[in-house]
């Protein structure tokens, strides 16, 4: 059974014969029930939900970056920032093998200019992150603030930074008192301006051993 909302010119929510209407980001949709399929998937379909899976799996630790970093990208296609995420990151970054490439993923999606000749080292006082100060570049804010992700394969577990040092500063550290030693994190980085309406694109680092 479906409800009219708004009378006979109206969106409904409910289910209508072979097809499902709802409301999503203010916009009435309606989409076909899916069909129950007998047969095996094939290779193909099997390796793609492989993927997919091995992307929700990933994405699972790093919500609280992607949603700032997917922010504007998904308002601009009226989906949710995890969505935008996933859908990079797989037409992006996925293997054929149905792995992810570190090194292709995205974390944040912008046009703002990003982190120019990004480096991360590790010692006994913490997580040491540089950059070139690149603020004269147009379009550029001094005041952009830098943002840092890390990602460990083999806990599954990630760190922060939304709001770090300015672009001006060029450097930013993290205590190892809120990390796991004795693992390798991918790091990626990327800048996000003082009024959060622009982002650049985040920029893979690399490993480090923490």
């Amino acid at each position: 059974m479906a409800i009219l909302d708004g009378g006979p010119n109206g969106g409904f929510s409910g289910k209508v014969g072979s097809v499902v209407g709802y409301l999503r980001y203010g916009k009435w949709l309606i989409r076909a029930l899916p069909k129950k399929r007998k047969d095996k998937p094939s290779s193909k379909q099997s390796l793609s939900r492989s993927g997919f899976t091995a992307v929700q799996h990933f994405l699972g630790p790093l919500l609280p970056f992607i949603r700032v970093g997917f922010n504007l990208d998904a308002q601009s296609k009226n989906m949710s920032a995890h969505n935008a995420a996933k859908s990079n990151i797989m037409r992006m970054a996925l293997n054929t093998e149905g792995t992810i490439d570190y090194s292709k993923v995205n974390l944040s999606s912008g046009n703002l200019p990003g982190v120019k000749e990004p480096a991360v080292a590790a010692d006994d006082a913490g997580l040491h992150f540089s950059w070139r100060n690149n603020q004269n570049e147009p379009g550029v804010g001094y005041n952009d603030q830098v943002m840092i992700a890390g990602y460990a394969e083999q806990l599954h577990q990630a760190f922060f930074i939304l709001s770090g040092a300015r672009r001006s500063e060029g450097y930013e550290k993290m205590s190892l008192d809120t990390i796991v030693t004795g693992h390798t994190y991918h790091v990626w980085m990327a800048f996000i301006s003082d009024d959060r309406r622009r982002i650049s694109t985040s920029v893979y680092v690399g490993e480090v051993d923490v």
